[in-house]
């Protein structure tokens, strides 16, 4: 027969091993916790160019701006006024790399590209009107100071 000497041993051995076995699994939850919490932020950061407030004008940006670089531009995203001065005035620009397109208000975006020696960076007014094919015309550019 057991002795309650005997049963209340194993019973406070048996307790400290659980106590041990339930300190290692708070361990790894906290573990696996923080690194949630600390790559949520990330998370966050990539998920920000999906979660984008105006994709069309980034969009229509993007392509406008090219095709001037281009010396071809698209008359559905530059109005005339802009196509007739590209033919009086050299544009010179050339894009290595494009580094973000980001709209900064309604009617306005912010590019910033690489042309292979330095990066430069414009602003790109657009003309909004639901007659317009693309809703947005490019009637600006602005180029911003440049680094080295």
């Amino acid at each position: 027969m057991l002795k309650y000497e005997d049963f209340s041993c194993a019973f406070i051995k048996q307790n400290r091993f659980l106590k041990i076995l339930f300190l290692i699994q708070g361990g790894i939850i906290f573990g696996v916790l923080l690194l949630f919490l600390g790559r949520r932020e990330l998370f966050y950061i990539k998920a920000s160019d999906l979660i984008d407030e105006k994709p069309l004008i980034t969009d229509i940006c993007y392509k406008a701006f090219k095709s001037v670089v281009d010396k071809n531009p698209h008359p559905y995203l530059v109005t005339q006024e802009i196509i007739n001065a590209l033919k009086n005035n050299d544009f010179d620009v050339t894009i290595n790399k494009v580094l973000a397109v980001r709209a900064i208000s309604d009617n306005k975006c912010h590019i910033v590209i690489n042309d292979g020696e330095k990066s430069r960076s414009f602003t790109v007014s657009f003309t909004e009107n639901s007659s317009f094919p693309f809703i947005y015309m490019l009637n600006q550019i602005e180029e911003m100071e440049d680094l080295q």
